[in-house]
């Protein structure tokens, strides 16, 4: 069985938009779709987990008993404001890329933005979260594709890519990238 991972973005205000998405979800839940979290904090893994990006309120999804829809933490504050985010809440923390590590000068990050991967990793990890990254860089294709070598081999669970093409060429046995 395949698995969908479903991420959800609203490009009108989140506060009001998030309870109409969550409730949009409710068919799913009678066939046992969604991934749930009962009120003794029980996960149970569905076919699809719903995750609220961006904007998203935590306000709107931490408290909510049963769940049906998780929460999509920054990876940079996950020791800082974001501190009680355990994996029932929040399965998956995600930062832009860019705006986390700032500019790559060559085809891997440099022993500070290195340093500061591990810490992000170690520390969503130690909670049970997955980490993604997201936009990082596309071009030159060869620091692309180091970066991607680069997060797979530091244990980035999550790479998003607007190249398919390219990702689909990405394995241990593959000699495509």
């Amino acid at each position: 069985m395949a698995l969908c991972r479903a991420r959800l973005g609203a490009a009108v205000s989140s506060i009001h938009a998030t309870p109409i998405v969550f409730e949009l979800t409710k068919s799913s839940r009678v066939g046992g779709w969604l991934s749930t979290v009962n009120s003794s904090n029980q996960l149970t893994l569905g076919a699809v987990t719903v995750i609220g990006t961006g904007n998203t309120p935590l306000e709107q999804v931490q408290p909510v008993t049963p769940r049906y829809y998780f929460y999509d933490a920054p990876i940079p504050k996950l020791n800082t404001t974001f501190s009680n985010i355990t994996s029932l809440v929040s399965p998956i923390a995600s930062t832009d890329f860019e705006a986390n590590f700032g500019p790559v000068l060559g085809t891997s990050l440099n022993t500070t933005q290195l340093s500061l991967l591990r810490a992000q990793v170690a520390m969503a990890h130690a909670k049970g979260i997955k980490v993604r990254y997201w936009d990082q860089p596309g071009w030159p294709i060869s620091t692309r594709n180091g970066i991607w070598r680069q997060l797979t081999a530091e244990g980035v669970d999550l790479i998003n890519v607007d190249d398919l093409l390219a990702a689909g060429g990405f394995s241990d046995t593959s000699n495509y990238w």
